[in-house]
């Protein structure tokens, strides 16, 4: 598929290195054809933040490439969870 990543721009420092390492992710959900995580309908920033280690305002420059990417695979309410749930009722996982 399309690759919506390109060439690092921008200011330098520490933001330069998140908007390069979130440029590489909406390809990684583009590749397997998975949606982006949401929140009401709108590609959830913080899901990003969390899993980069930044603050939300340094995704948030960055919303037109997340946008981009969720126009060819759409998006999911939530976020997936990578901890493996034990947890069970009866016997079964309770998720």
């Amino acid at each position: 598929m399309a690759s919506l990543s390109r060439p690092s721009e921008g200011p330098t420092g520490v933001a330069q290195g998140v908007s390069g390492r979130l440029r590489a992710r909406p390809d990684e959900y583009i590749e397997t054809g998975r949606p982006l995580p949401s929140y009401k309908g709108v590609v959830s920033a913080s899901y990003f933040a969390r899993e980069l280690g930044c603050r939300r305002s340094a995704i948030e420059g960055q919303r037109p490439l997340l946008t981009a990417a969720a126009g060819v695979v759409g998006v999911r309410d939530g976020a997936a969870s990578t901890v493996t749930v034990r947890g069970l009722l009866d016997g079964e996982p309770w998720i």
